[in-house]
């Protein structure tokens, strides 16, 4: 798949609908969309200029900011540090931010469901060199990004095995390099835009969604009408591409030169 530029003519609607939009809504995925994805989750961080656009787009009346991620809601918040936008924790089963307050009740229900997953998984892969189980509040997740190539399909089965324990109470999403284990709820990243979409108080706003993983392409396809954009020149279900985050931020910093003028 090729990725284009947001300036270039390929994009030529889109910037058309902006600039007609009486209102933004704009949904962003973090690593891999607004910050590049390092081996390690602690050592990720929001460039300060990317910062300042986000506070930007936020301090806008007619302008609603929502990051949907599958980070915990405290690690977001404390990695992006940006008021006045929504932030959407662990795939947006927790919702906080401009009056808005949510818990995925079902997700809530089995939280010791996850944690005795979590204990299970970590005695299952502890002697997989570069697997680190990560234990959230509502969900957890299996990183192999460290970890020997020829290792797994072997943790792959693990994990499998372990999760299937749990029956119809939980599932196994793929990410980058990482098996995310979630609450069976039905409740998604696509939902949890669609949620905050309509309990906002920004009221017909032009719809935005960006991302990168096989969690924002859920998204992709829940969200019919929106923008989509598929962040990394994978095969996509979303209308556009852009490379990675650094035309991410040249989308974002275009939206705010534009809605400025």
């Amino acid at each position: 798949m090729t990725c284009t530029s947001f300036l270039s003519a390929d994009f030529a609607a889109v910037h058309q609908q902006i600039a007609k939009a009486r209102a933004l809504v704009l949904f962003l995925d973090f690593d891999g969309t607004l910050a590049p994805i390092r081996d390690y989750a602690d050592e990720v961080e929001l460039a300060p200029e990317v910062r300042a656009t986000l506070t930007s787009l936020a301090q806008r009346a007619d302008t609603l900011v929502a990051l949907v991620s599958g980070r915990e809601m405290w690690d977001l918040r404390r990695r992006v540090g940006v008021p006045g936008i929504v932030y959407g924790g662990e795939h947006g089963m927790e919702i906080r931010g401009r009056g808005l307050q949510f818990i995925e009740p079902r997700a809530l229900a089995r939280r010791g469901v996850i944690k005795l997953l979590a204990r299970e998984l970590n005695a299952s892969l502890r002697d997989m060199h570069g697997v680190f189980v990560e234990e959230k509040h509502l969900t957890l997740a299996v990183h192999y990004r460290m970890a020997r190539r020829d290792d797994i399909p072997e943790i792959r089965d693990r994990v499998r095995s372990v999760v299937g324990m749990a029956g119809e109470q939980a599932e196994i999403r793929p990410g980058k390099m990482i098996w995310e284990v979630l609450p069976h709820t039905g409740w998604r990243k696509g939902a949890a835009a669609e949620w905050i979409y309509k309990t906002s108080d920004v009221r017909e706003g032009l719809p935005i969604y960006a991302g990168d993983d096989e969690a924002d392409e859920d998204a992709f396809r829940w969200l019919k009408g929106w923008i989509t954009i598929r962040v990394g020149c994978d095969e996509t279900c979303a209308q556009y591409s852009l490379a990675g985050p650094a035309e991410v931020h040249q989308f974002l910093d275009w939206l705010v030169q534009n809605r400025t003028q």
